[in-house]
């Protein structure tokens, strides 16, 4: 969608799946210049079938939101009069798109990964003594499922700051694939301070551990116990 829209910036990044997920959980309706990078990013417009009913159901959507007369819902007056009272949802837009050959295992993936952890690749990971976090993850083809942990465990970097383990399945924006994918995450524990230099799935990362003190309550008392 951002490469469509263009835009770039991780802050367009974010708001794009806020919205995406805002979309799939029907809590609102896209815009129109919103739905048509959709539009585009599915071909749509590939398929007659699919570009009506798609059009269809989001103008019925647009007309939900308002005020509703049943007996002008144009839902009602394309199908049975009692199904006036029938709500438009995601499943009507799945049914929509599933016109266009997107199978049912791929279009479900989607929404198990916008319930999914989220992992990203940050060039410098700044974090406290004893924290952990997901730092990375590695996807398999653009088409399969990601890799087992172990078949990660032989490339891993040797770090004098942490450890890091299987941090399970998450969802990550994979450029080279040009959509978010589920991927298998990494998580570094910081059992050292310091700073250090490391090559994590290819790319270059800076973890810097910083030294936590706990904060001791100033005494005001003096040797008899006065304050």
């Amino acid at each position: 969608m951002c490469r469509l829209s263009g835009r770039s910036s991780k802050e367009d990044f974010d708001a794009a799946k806020k919205k995406l997920r805002q979309w799939r959980a029907g809590k609102r309706l896209p815009l129109r210049r919103n739905l048509a990078a959709v539009s585009q990013a599915l071909a749509v417009q590939d398929d007659p079938e699919l570009k009506h009913n798609w059009e269809r159901l989001y103008s019925v959507a647009q007309f939900r939101q308002r005020p509703v007369d049943h007996q002008h819902d144009p839902l009602s007056a394309a199908s049975a009069p009692d199904s006036g009272s029938r709500k438009i949802n995601r499943w009507d837009m799945l049914a929509a798109v599933s016109v266009l050959g997107i199978s049912a295992s791929v279009v479900a993936a989607a929404f198990e990964r916008s319930a999914m952890q989220e992992v990203g690749y940050a060039a410098h990971v700044r974090m406290p003594l004893g924290d952990t976090r997901l730092v990375h993850g590695e996807h398999g083809s653009c088409d399969g499922s990601p890799p087992a942990w172990e078949a990660l465990v032989p490339d891993l970097p040797e770090s004098t700051l942490g450890t890091f383990s299987d941090g399970g399945l998450a969802a990550k924006m994979v450029n080279v694939c040009g959509r978010e994918m589920t991927v298998r995450a990494i998580r570094f524990t910081a059992t050292s301070a310091g700073m250090e230099d490391v090559t994590l799935l290819q790319d270059p990362m800076r973890f810097e551990v910083l030294q936590t003190y706990e904060i001791l309550p100033l005494d005001f008392t003096d040797e008899k116990g006065r304050q």
